[in-house]
């Protein structure tokens, strides 16, 4: 595993974040795959931290996931920003 590959603890955090909002939603990893137009896998890799996600897909899922509370997108861009 290269460098790139290795999940920051940061990007573990964005993503068990992420995880926990899909799964409060309840929709499946298919599900989201689709809404963004990716692939199952690299929603998993998004959630699991070894994919960084890009602004337009986080926003995109908090969107999906319903977060309107302010702080907590800002919050969570910040977080993928520093990923």
């Amino acid at each position: 595993m290269t460098e790139r590959q290795r999940a920051t603890l940061r990007s573990q955090w964005l993503g068990q974040q992420l995880r926990e909002l899909r799964d409060g939603s309840g929709l499946l990893i298919k599900e989201v795959a689709e809404y963004l137009q990716r692939d199952p896998g690299t929603v998993s890799h998004f959630e699991s931290g070894f994919y960084p996600i890009r602004r337009p897909d986080l926003m995109a899922l908090l969107d999906l996931y319903g977060v309107s509370d302010r702080r907590r997108r800002d919050a969570l861009m910040t977080l993928s920003q520093d990923v």
